[in-house]
């Protein structure tokens, strides 16, 4: 599960968009970071997915229960779980990385703003 979850959170990209966007966002890019780090480092449950088969009901008063099934339909759900210990790894080091930029580009950014 966790080579799927990697395979699918596209991390270093997140990452990677956000410097730019924190960059030239005075101010409020780099308070989202902060905040997108926090929110990382603090979280304790991931999303399950798993799929189901449904059937598909068409109303019929033909039958007792008032509807006819005239197949099935695959359906994605999820709930959440409790992450494991190598899922809140990867949540800490994404966390780590968002604040870093938060915070080096909220100084840089306050740097420029007293130098001129």
């Amino acid at each position: 599960m966790t080579a799927k979850y990697l395979k699918n959170d596209y991390a270093i990209i997140k990452v990677i968009v956000m410097f730019p966007l924190a960059l030239f966002v005075p101010y409020v890019g780099p308070i989202v970071a902060i905040g997108k780090g926090i929110q990382s480092i603090t979280r304790k449950t991931r999303r399950q997915f798993w799929k189901e088969s449904q059937p598909i009901k068409k109303p019929d008063r033909r039958y007792k229960v008032g509807y006819r099934i005239e197949g099935y339909a695959e359906v994605e759900k999820h709930e959440r779980i409790p992450a494991d210990e190598n899922i809140l790894k990867i949540y800490r080091r994404k966390g780590i990385a968002y604040l870093t930029i938060g915070v080096v580009l909220i100084t840089f950014h306050m740097y420029c703003y007293y130098l001129v």
